[in-house]
């Protein structure tokens, strides 16, 4: 490698040009103003130009600095972008998710991504859609109710919210024998938000005119579910949610009507994120397990869907 002039006085020079000024740039380098005139007299002692004009209260570049700083400023980039890319593969890939999928449906799986993957995850929940680089996050899993749509630019569906109606099977006289629309208003619901949006959703989706008041209101889909569990009454869950609690007994679903979708759930990745590679295969990864988790298949569409006015559009 041939002989480079001092790295001190060319991060120096590069600050001082970039400001025109040594005071400004001493600032900048948490130096006395002295210092940055010292490293720029000695760069130009080394290079045997001079490379500032030294005004009263002023500088200005020499044609010889001008050369010297159009070509330092991006070399400097260059190598603070390598630094940063190589500091990021030594650090989790962070993820801001929805809460009830990182508990009900991210954290059970993750541990698969990572036996797989030479990468470590770190989550973070949130309440509502948010951007990834506006929280300094790789990427982000957010969920918004009603029609698919575009929340975020480059936002990507990963799956639909397919609800159906649950409860402890203690709250049937007969698990077996689903509900009459009647016998089931008769239930006391769960609801999961304030407003009951999902709810209102489903009853417009299958006719419904009026629900019951609700015997219990809850923050989240997660309080619901438990609540449900634990014989308080019906809750509406996504399907993908409670897998467990439904092949172990747990739930069922009291009455014979098709699955509601009431929302999307969506990946949108920060563009700006440096850990590429590690994204693309947990977005990969992603894909594979909302497939997987999906028990509806093309066949089953119609059953489940019997009629086109019942899908939530």
């Amino acid at each position: 490698m041939k002989q480079l002039p001092p790295l001190n006085a060319l991060k120096a020079f590069a600050i001082a040009a970039e400001q025109l000024s040594f005071t400004r740039a001493a600032d900048l380098l948490n130096v006395s103003q002295g210092a940055v005139s010292r490293q720029v007299r000695l760069l130009e002692e080394h290079l045997g130009v001079e490379l500032f004009q030294r005004h009263h209260r002023s500088l200005s570049l020499t044609p010889e600095g001008h050369l010297l700083a159009q070509e330092l400023a991006p070399a400097f980039n260059r190598i603070s972008a390598v630094a940063d890319t190589l500091r990021s593969q030594s650090r989790p890939l962070r993820i801001k998710a929805a809460a009830t999928l990182t508990n009900r449906w991210l954290l059970p799986r993750l541990h698969d991504f990572e036996s797989r993957h030479a990468g470590k995850v770190q989550l973070a929940t949130v309440r509502t859609p948010v951007n990834p680089i506006e929280v300094g996050f790789d990427a982000a899993l957010i969920y918004c109710p009603g029609p698919p749509h575009t929340p975020l630019p480059g936002s990507e569906l990963l799956f639909e919210e397919l609800m159906m109606p649950v409860c402890n099977p203690l709250l049937l006289d007969d698990p077996e024998k689903p509900l009459s629309m009647e016998q089931f208003l008769r239930l006391p619901i769960l609801w999961n938000h304030a407003e009951g949006r999902d709810w209102q959703q489903w009853s417009a989706a299958l006719g419904i005119s009026e629900l019951p008041e609700p015997s219990l209101i809850f923050d989240t889909d997660t309080e619901a579910m438990q609540a449900a569990i634990s014989g308080h009454g019906v809750c509406l869950s996504n399907l993908s949610f409670i897998s467990r609690e439904l092949s172990e007994g747990q739930l069922v679903s009291p009455i014979d009507t098709p699955l509601v979708a009431t929302g999307h759930y969506y990946w949108v990745v920060n563009p700006q994120s440096l850990k590429k590679s590690l994204l693309e295969q947990f977005h990969h990864w992603l894909c594979e397990q909302a497939a997987a988790s999906m028990w509806i298949t093309e066949e089953e569409e119609e059953t489940v869907y019997p009629a086109a006015n019942h899908r939530a559009d």
